[in-house]
């Protein structure tokens, strides 16, 4: 393996044995013929010189938690601020690296029945990364909900026209963003009286908000998308997302959302009271706080036809329980698997401090 790839002091050491069989399908994704095949640019060079960008996607992939991939990554992000094309490259396997990072549990917020602040500022500064208040020093309101990156105008555009050469949406989108920062710097300008719509006491305890932004009575967030400055992304939103619909929107929304989530429904709401297998097969969301009482407490991590009283008629029953009376009746299958789980803290615990009581002359070593 060439110098740049991750060696003893990463997960996975490349540099020692057989690195191909230590990552699935390494011959394609490790440097050498494997990848040069199917990346022909790059064919006949010798993996220590590879381009930047080729060892930035290498580490991204089978190293994205090493020192490496970080250093690569900064060249690539110097490398591509005056070349479009290079740009869209990086940005989008920064966020291959984003989402690969993010917890493999998957759980919805809550968009429109999540509290919100309202607050008001005049700006200090605006750029597409974000505004700064006068009257918030400290703190950045990002854009909520909005998707403007070069990577994600140059999939928009290559959306609408699947004939586009490589390079057209590039040069476009960075025409694009050349025009979203003017119509910031118009729009945002310094003194310019705002409101902002967060999430509950963000302010007050948060330095990076997302917020919905509202100056001279237009919807900043709105405007840039259907200006095409950006595309509408849900995942960078939560729960002041709702001030980027209007009434008939928040209307639907709320309702939807008392519907389909599970497990938190508040108590007026008759849902909670009700069985419902049948529509949560199709439009199923649930909190953080809902997954755990599904899959850890209250319910079950697997269904098996083979046992259907343990695990439908069982986790079924607990959660009538749970939605009438509140009561959380937890299986004994879960727990005798917490009672495992503390049993093996306990024992990685004790573990090191007899062997330090056998072993005093380097007790050091264990403690």
């Amino acid at each position: 393996m060439p110098s740049w790839m991750p060696g003893k002091d990463y997960l996975v050491d490349f540099r020692k044995g057989d690195p191909y069989t230590k990552v699935d399908q390494g011959f394609a994704r490790l440097p050498g013929a494997g990848y040069e095949a199917l990346h022909p640019e790059l064919t006949g060079l010798d993996p220590e010189q590879y381009p930047e960008i080729a060892k930035m996607r290498i580490l991204a992939d089978v190293a994205p938690y090493s020192r490496e991939y970080q250093k690569h990554a900064s060249i690539v992000r110097h490398q591509a601020d005056s070349n479009p094309d290079l740009k869209v490259d990086y940005e989008r396997i920064a966020e291959q690296v984003r989402q690969t990072k993010e917890s493999t549990l998957k759980t919805a917020k809550r968009h429109f029945n999540a509290p919100v602040d309202t607050i008001e500022g005049t700006v200090k500064s605006a750029t597409a990364e974000g505004v700064e208040l006068a009257e918030y020093p400290g703190r950045t309101f990002r854009f909520s909900s909005v998707g403007s990156s070069m990577a994600d105008l140059s999939a928009e555009m290559l959306g609408r026209s699947n004939e586009m050469i490589k390079a057209a949406p590039a040069r476009e989108a960075d025409s694009k963003l050349k025009e979203r920062d003017r119509y910031l710097a118009e729009t945002l300008a310094q003194g310019v009286h705002i409101k902002a719509v967060i999430p509950k006491g963000a302010a007050e305890n948060a330095t990076d908000i997302q917020a919905v932004i509202s100056a001279d009575g237009s919807n900043v967030n709105r405007e840039m998308i259907e200006r095409g400055y950006g595309s509408f992304r849900e995942d960078l939103g939560g729960a002041e997302q709702q001030a980027m619909h209007g009434a008939a929107g928040k209307l639907f929304g709320k309702y939807a959302e008392e519907m389909f989530f599970e497990g938190d429904q508040s108590a007026l709401n008759p849902m909670r009271y009700l069985p419902s297998p049948f529509h949560t097969k199709f439009a199923q969301e649930r909190s953080a706080y809902s997954q755990y009482l599904q899959q850890e407490a209250v319910g079950t991590r697997m269904r098996r036809w083979e046992r259907p009283i343990h695990d439908f008629l069982a986790p079924y029953a607990r959660g009538i329980v749970s939605k009438l009376t509140g009561v959380k009746e937890i299986s004994k299958e879960v727990n005798r698997r917490r009672d495992l789980d503390t049993l093996t803290d306990m024992l990685s615990f004790l573990r090191p401090l007899s062997q330090a009581a056998n072993d005093p002359e380097h007790k050091g070593r264990y403690t």
